[in-house]
């Protein structure tokens, strides 16, 4: 029945001349979702969180150095790159299939070249199993608008991990509905027609990356396609456009980023990382400081009014 009613709605629209169609169609979308309620996320995907408990460790930390001395590389955000090794290294062990990292390392860290050198030799180690992301948000230039991407800095880029963009296109509804891949295939990158970019190449401005990207073998991937790769996971090559959502925040299973750094809970509580065998690992930021939050469907709604968080959503 709310189906039909839409439709009448729509076709009404279209008949009128009324640039709401795809408005209603996205609310439609956010509607049968929230009707339909959530279902039970993949039980191989897990999100590693950035979350206010973990950036809340440093506290500890200084009230207690000895004791809490595994604490040590998040004691203040940015947390050391040595954090992400550590983590990494465990979840290698403890036999996890792929690991996804939703935070830009677009600069040298500010610990120190032995820092990211510390990182950088962890991730050459694991690269085929490791995703990094990059930001492709349209950059503004005097000659139009350009999409350079933040990748990751090249002493990491080099070690051979996978590459993920982390952006999606807002609908009219300002909702989240469309795939990652469909912001490049917009981009005229995904597919390896780079029309839009040669033509922005040709200004005298033009960025090393989009040199790169004109003569590269394979276009971008987004963040869901790298991880799916490292995980040695298939998926359709076809043109897909909408994500599938399974519920609302908190729908996929959450472990606090700082029960895998520390060691006594790695230990006992984690078991030593057992929960993580053959799962794929997102590590990303849902602390409200972070400001990583999103309209998207299960949010911003009367039953369900809070927002996704970016890592979720890429999880989704």
């Amino acid at each position: 029945a709310i189906s039909v009613f839409c439709m009448t709605l729509a076709a009404g629209a279209v008949s009128l001349d009324i640039g709401m169609v795809n408005l209603w169609e996205r609310q439609v979308q956010s509607l049968f979702f929230e009707v339909r309620g959530p279902v039970e996320s993949p039980d191989n995907i897990v999100i590693l969180a950035i979350d206010e408990e973990s950036l809340s460790q440093g506290q500890h930390y200084a009230a207690d150095p000895t004791r809490l001395a595994s604490l040590k590389p998040i004691e203040s955000w940015p947390w050391q790159r040595r954090a992400y090794a550590q983590v990494i290294e465990r979840l290698m062990d403890a036999g996890a299939q792929a690991v996804a990292i939703d935070v830009l390392f677009i600069a040298d860290s500010s610990y120190g070249d032995a820092d990211d050198e510390a990182f950088a030799k962890v991730l050459g180690r694991h690269s085929e199993r490791i995703v990094l992301a990059a930001d492709y948000s349209p950059q503004v230039r005097q000659y139009g608008v350009l999409s350079k991407p933040s990748l990751p800095i090249p002493l990491l880029e080099e070690t051979g991990v996978h590459i993920g963009s982390i952006n999606f296109r807002k609908e009219p509804n300002e909702q989240i509905h469309r795939l990652g891949q469909e912001f490049l295939r917009e981009l005229a990158l995904y597919d390896g027609s780079f029309d839009g970019v040669e033509a922005a190449a040709v200004a005298s401005e033009a960025s090393r990356f989009e040199d790169d990207f004109i003569a590269a073998e394979a276009p971008p991937l987004s963040f869901a396609q790298a991880t799916l790769k490292a995980a040695n996971k298939s998926y359709p090559e076809a043109p897909r456009e909408n994500i599938f959502f399974h519920g609302p925040r908190e729908t996929f299973r959450q472990v606090p980023f700082w029960h895998v750094i520390d060691d006594d809970l790695w230990r006992n509580h984690l078991r030593s990382g057992a929960s993580f065998k053959d799962k794929i690992v997102i590590i990303g930021t849902t602390a409200a400081v972070r400001r990583d939050f999103h309209e998207a469907p299960f949010s911003q709604s009367m039953q369900y009014p809070h927002p996704m968080a970016g890592v979720e959503i890429l999880a989704n």
